[in-house]
């Protein structure tokens, strides 16, 4: 209603279209395969689209991840994922620490255990992750990364999984940083540039003339935010706001209540 109310401040077409959520899903499905094919046609294919492929990432997952980034491109979790970092792995010392929680558990497990049956499964799950780190031993590349990012040999909760697990993670979080950041510049270059599917998606709708419902609130908390005058009229239209389940609220929401019930000029509560 403020978008409809405040058209030309908020830099809005006058007789923008609203899309529901299943003409949003829709038109961001029809986007995304009609620009993938055009990237996958590219001479200069950026170097991700192959790393993801040696890693065995399927490109419905690809898709998956750039869809769920897209409902969150009003919130700082895109430019998080931009500024990933993390240094290389050291794989000399990654296995020389996973081998001494290995030695660590055996040593344990002589000195606590003494059921049979008990130790015998647990002698079976200390000489899985001895393999384990042989396999990681031997393999390079790609294949070492998609192995440590792959399925561990133990189950969930299991008590040998523990500190072995955290080393893993360590070593998945170094791994996957660049991977995640090179794939969100992929998607969302942050630059002037129209080739992401961020930008592709925009360019569509624009054509079309339409808002989706993050678009609503980014335009009406721009609105209400930026321009004093139209700030000025809807604080005397609402005298009063019912917010249910303010927690609930993502920063765009809480930053257009605030703005419109703050007496001073509003700042950023995020």
């Amino acid at each position: 209603r403020i978008l409809r109310e405040y058209p030309i401040e908020a830099g809005v077409d006058i007789q923008f279209e609203t899309l529901d959520e299943a003409q949003a899903d829709e038109l961001r499905a029809t986007v995304w395969d009609e620009w993938l094919s055009n990237e996958l046609t590219r001479p200069d294919l950026p170097p991700i689209v192959g790393q993801l492929t040696s890693l065995g990432v399927r490109l419905s997952t690809v898709r998956d991840v750039g869809l769920a980034l897209l409902n969150h491109r009003s919130s700082d979790v895109v430019d998080t994922l931009r500024g990933l970092d993390a240094p290389p792995v050291d794989w000399s010392n990654a296995l020389r620490e996973l081998r001494n929680v290995v030695d660590q558990l055996g040593e344990s497990d002589s000195e606590i255990r003494t059921s049979y049956g008990i130790k015998r499964v647990q002698s079976k799950n200390l000489e899985k992750l001895r393999l384990f780190c042989d396999e990681i031993e031997t393999l390079r590349g790609s294949e070492r990364d998609q192995r440590v990012l792959g399925k561990m040999p133990y189950s969930d909760g299991a008590k040998y999984g523990e500190p072995f697990q955290t080393v893993i993670d360590r070593l998945r979080e170094a791994i996957s940083a660049p991977i995640i950041r090179e794939l969100v510049n992929w998607l969302a270059p942050n630059d002037d540039s129209d080739r992401g599917f961020f930008a592709a998606y925009e360019t569509a709708k624009a054509e079309r003339g339409a808002l989706d419902f993050d678009d609503l609130l980014v335009h009406a908390r721009n609105l209400v935010r930026d321009v004093p005058d139209a700030r000025r009229r809807l604080r005397e239209t609402y005298r009063a706001l019912v917010v249910d389940e303010f927690q609930d609220t993502d920063p765009v929401q809480a930053e257009l209540i605030l703005s419109l019930i703050h007496i001073s000029e509003p700042t950023r509560p995020y």
